[in-house]
């Protein structure tokens, strides 16, 4: 919007000054000669006075009057039109600058990557492609995809923006403490008393392998069969 206000601002500029050059008054040749007239009989009676320098100052405004003019010339017509198109292409070339620099580091002169080659060899294919007849904004389209071919540059949004590792589903890491007391649950019957419990007993739990929540899930009669209690 702000840049539509400004082209509207300057349209009327312009035609508010070629209507006022088109109001100026001709200059009246036949005007002109009486004023002249009057000046140098002004002056004639001033060199009778003795008053020669005022009577100079007089003849020379007399003379002033008989200077040629060069013609009226009719105001320029103002097309709205064409300046409207004028102002149109300014904005497009601002903002493909403005990209360019966004995209492409090297033609920035306030970047790191900066490079003054690349930003010369732009601007004389845009000035050659202006006149051959394309305009402004076509002129520097042209220019940059030229420079992009032949220094192979590539935009910034596509060299520079990570690509987000995929999210791996989290492993449950908990102990199985179901699954310990089931294998707790499946161990033969206790011994009668006064048998052996480490060499008859394969299957005999190892307490240094269980966690602390495994452990409290052992039933009562496990527990006593770990402590060595008789049955």
């Amino acid at each position: 919007m702000a840049k539509r206000r400004l082209l509207e601002e300057q349209v009327k500029q312009l035609q508010a000054e070629a209507a006022e050059r088109a109001q100026e008054p001709a200059i009246d040749p036949e005007k002109a000669q009486a004023e002249f007239d009057q000046l140098m009989a002004k002056a004639n009676d001033l060199v009778l006075e003795g008053e020669t320098a005022e009577a100079a100052k007089v003849q020379r405004e007399a003379y002033k009057l008989l200077q040629p003019t060069a013609p009226t010339e009719p105001a320029p017509t103002v097309d709205a039109a064409q300046i409207r198109e004028q102002v149109m292409q300014q904005i497009k070339v601002d903002d493909l600058v403005a990209a360019a620099k966004r995209d492409y580091p090297a033609l920035d002169r306030d970047s790191e990557s900066y490079n003054e080659a690349i930003e010369q060899r732009t601007a004389s294919l845009e000035r050659m492609y202006y006149a051959e007849g394309y305009t402004a904004s076509q002129s520097v389209e042209k220019a940059l995809a030229d420079v992009v071919k032949l220094y192979d540059l590539a935009p910034v949004s596509e060299t520079e923006v990570p690509e987000t590792p995929p999210v791996q589903p989290k492993r449950d890491t908990s102990p199985d403490v179901r699954g310990s007391v089931a294998a707790a649950n499946a161990q033969p019957p206790e011994p009668a008393a006064g048998v052996s419990t480490s060499a008859e007993r394969p299957n005999q739990i190892d307490v240094a392998t269980l966690s602390q929540d495994e452990f409290d899930a052992l039933p009562e009669s496990t527990l006593a069969s770990l402590r060595g209690d008789s049955i």
